[in-house]
């Protein structure tokens, strides 16, 4: 009778473990999968110069946070709790020093205030959080800028990389028979129906080709989503065929850049606040949505923007047709900035742009 006892309590038992993907119906699953996973941000801060924010949700409903205080300190604040869904699209997370809310809207994560309402701030655009990871070691990313590279790919099985600087050299490594192939610099090839790009280079030990594709691309190890396919095919001299690796790759972006910026200084030009109806000029990047808005003291200003490396290509700038007392500052502006590309450099709270002609402009990040 004992025998029978122990084998229906190990039947009961066994019946009441499930796995994570048999406590949820069928509906719930496509919610979990909505939910999970790796979500980054940068989010603002009044006393550094930006939050590097890491969401970790698990499908065991736990979840874990970095937060990084850029310019203040390298070591991260590690919290770690439950998560429950509201209203079916509500994320609220339970930590041990913190309780934060999102809304899932358009395949990101909007950060709440306590009360459950999107934040009501100048800085609300900032806390959207998404899959695709911003580079969070701020140290790595500005050693990268500041060698120049413009675009970075990697690949698994076999292991590659590939470091882009469009104005000097590729250079790919490996760990195959391919060690390292490296090639100056080529113009790229764009496709006239789609956006593709296709980098040729022959020297004398042979030949690289690289095909960069705007496709959405998730690494097979780490699952971080990458904003490009990556192609590299490379012959070497005694090969008679093409090696081919694929990947995933993204144009590397100071994602400080990402704020409201007041100018301080221009090239040639003494600004005086008095004189200018709004203030001093104020510029804001919005590198999520592309766009480029503010104000050139008077008239406001908007473009569109692509940022590749430390550079930021502007589009023709529309501007109001207000009467402004003195023009001169705002058509200096939009001579520099409409349809030009200009190098960026970001040394703590200063923003430096600089025209290819030399003329630069002082921003201070605002507070």
């Amino acid at each position: 009778m004992k025998r029978v006892l122990v084998f229906l309590s190990v039947i009961l038992l066994l019946g009441g473990c499930k796995s994570s993907s048999q406590l949820y119906s069928d509906k719930q699953e496509v919610e979990l999968k909505k939910f999970a996973g790796l979500w980054y941000g940068e989010l603002p801060c009044a006393d550094c110069e930006s939050i590097s924010y890491q969401l970790n949700i698990n499908t065991d409903n736990t979840f874990s946070e970095h937060l990084i205080y850029n310019g203040k300190s390298k070591t991260p604040f590690v919290d770690e709790g439950s998560w429950e869904l509201s209203s079916g699209n509500i994320l609220k997370i339970k930590g041990k020093n913190s309780e934060r809310m999102f809304l899932f809207s358009d395949n990101n994560l909007i950060m709440l205030d306590r009360e459950g309402k999107q934040i009501a701030s100048s800085f609300k655009d900032k806390y959207i959080l998404s899959r695709e990871k911003l580079e969070q070691d701020i140290s790595l990313l500005g050693k990268l800028l500041e060698e120049g590279i413009d675009f970075i790919a990697r690949g698994n099985e076999p292991f590659w990389s590939l470091n882009i600087d469009f104005d000097k050299a590729m250079r790919f490594t490996s760990l195959t028979e391919i060690a390292e192939f490296n090639t100056p610099a080529v113009e790229g090839v764009k496709a006239q129906d789609a956006d593709v790009t296709r980098y040729h280079a022959i020297v004398e030990s042979g030949e690289m080709d690289v095909t960069i594709i705007a496709d959405s691309c998730i690494d097979s190890m780490s699952g971080e989503k990458f904003s490009h396919t990556v192609f590299v095919r490379i012959k070497r001299g005694n090969d008679k065929d093409f090696k081919e690796f694929k990947g995933c790759g993204k144009y590397l972006v100071d994602y400080r850049l990402n704020d409201i910026w007041v100018m301080t200084e221009m090239t040639d030009f003494k600004l005086e606040k008095d004189r200018l109806m709004k203030g001093l000029p104020v510029f804001e990047f919005q590198l999520n949505a592309k766009k480029f808005i503010g104000h050139a003291g008077c008239n406001n200003l908007m473009s569109s923007i692509e940022v590749k490396g430390n550079t930021i290509k502007f589009s023709k700038l529309i501007s109001t047709k207000m009467a402004c007392p003195d023009m001169s500052l705002e058509q200096k502006i939009g001579e520099v900035l409409s349809d030009n590309t200009l190098s960026y450099k970001i040394d703590k709270m200063t923003l430096t742009l600089e025209s290819k002609s030399g003329i630069k402009i002082m921003l201070k990040k605002s507070d």
